[in-house]
């Protein structure tokens, strides 16, 4: 996993979300940015940390210690992403927000894996007890008071009308601290640091290769051939992808599909761009799949596992040497001169 330390946060998050977010791509962001930079006015370190997802219909920002309290909107985003990282492509990463500067929100960010993390949450989630609401301006302490969790749901928001920002608290924070501990662990082992021009980079590439498995894996679905005229196979691109992609894009994506006479086609009526690849290469393509199963099949069987073969050989020494042994151990008969048995 990469980590990008020490950027302009708006200008790093931004380059990568352009990869993959295909709407409300500015809303979102700028959503991002202004948590982003109420923590980083904030004395409160341990506030400072989200765990930020870009997808192609958004981007989410979540404070990473209302993650682990179950039931909170943080926490059930990240279970809901981490559980969606197969049906579209999910960029998920720790930020890190540090200060504030000219403008300008620094920090480092890492990349995670966001069903692995999902998984980790669950595992050490506690239980929120209690709500902290800031009023009018959250830099001054005095303006803010704790209010339990019951009466918060009651009472929000039509009776909260100044309230500008709250956070969820637990009573558990020992807990709270030794999960949040453990997923900075995980994040930290085995990370390699890179730009952030040489991470993004790598992202178009990644995206491909998503959308690529995603359009084999709906073609395997298929039996027979699907189009009017029987004579294609037809499946359709994720719209977002087919309304946003460059034909450049495009072309790489073919280039990253196992087929030789595929194309993109947007068909008259219909608003999603399908991959048609024609009948007569899929087939031979299962067909060539099918006698390659088995052959390995029958090699499997010509050919006896090396396990097999060392207890034949030690079953035959046993015998051979089990025989020998037997002459070896059998006593010979005793006779005296005149040559009668004894």
């Amino acid at each position: 996993m990469d980590n990008i330390a020490n950027v302009d946060l708006r200008e790093a998050l931004t380059a990568i979300a352009k990869n993959n977010t295909f709407y409300h791509l500015d809303s979102d962001i700028k959503i991002s940015f202004d948590q982003m930079e109420l923590a980083a006015k904030m004395g409160d370190y341990s506030d400072k940390t989200f765990i930020w997802v870009s997808y192609p219909s958004g981007i989410d920002c979540y404070n990473e210690r209302e993650v682990f309290q179950h039931d909170t909107r943080a926490y059930n985003g990240v279970q809901y992403h981490g559980a969606g990282t197969e049906r579209e492509p999910k960029l998920a990463y720790a930020v890190d927000v540090g200060e504030l500067k000219d403008g300008s929100i620094f920090g480092n960010i890492y990349e995670i894996d966001l069903q692995e993390y999902a998984k980790h949450v669950r595992a050490y989630e506690v239980k929120s007890t209690s709500m902290q609401l800031f009023f009018d301006d959250i830099r001054r302490k005095d303006k803010y008071e704790i209010m339990p969790l019951a009466e918060f749901n009651k009472r929000f928001p039509l009776n909260l009308p100044k309230m500008v920002h709250w956070r969820n608290l637990t009573n558990d924070t020992e807990s709270l601290n030794n999960a949040i501990g453990k997923a900075w662990d995980m994040r930290l082992s085995g990370s390699s640091q890179v730009s952030i021009w040489q991470h993004t980079d790598k992202l178009e590439d990644k995206q491909l290769a998503f959308y690529a498995n995603q359009l084999v894996q709906e073609l395997n679905k298929l039996k027979e051939p699907n189009s009017t005229d029987k004579q294609n196979f037809n499946v359709s691109l994720d719209v977002r992808a087919s309304h946003n992609f460059r034909p450049e894009q495009l072309g790489s994506l073919l280039d990253n599909l196992p087929f030789d006479t595929a194309a993109f086609a947007v068909q008259k009526g219909q608003r999603d761009m399908k991959l048609v690849v024609p009948k007569d290469e899929i087939l031979q393509l299962r067909q060539e799949k099918v006698q390659g199963q088995k052959q390995n099949k029958a090699d499997k069987v010509q050919k006896p596992s090396l396990i097999a073969a060392l207890d034949d050989g030690e079953k035959k020494s046993k015998a051979e040497f089990g025989s020998k042994q037997s002459e070896r151990n059998t006593p010979k008969k005793s006779t005296n001169k005149s040559g009668e048995e004894l």
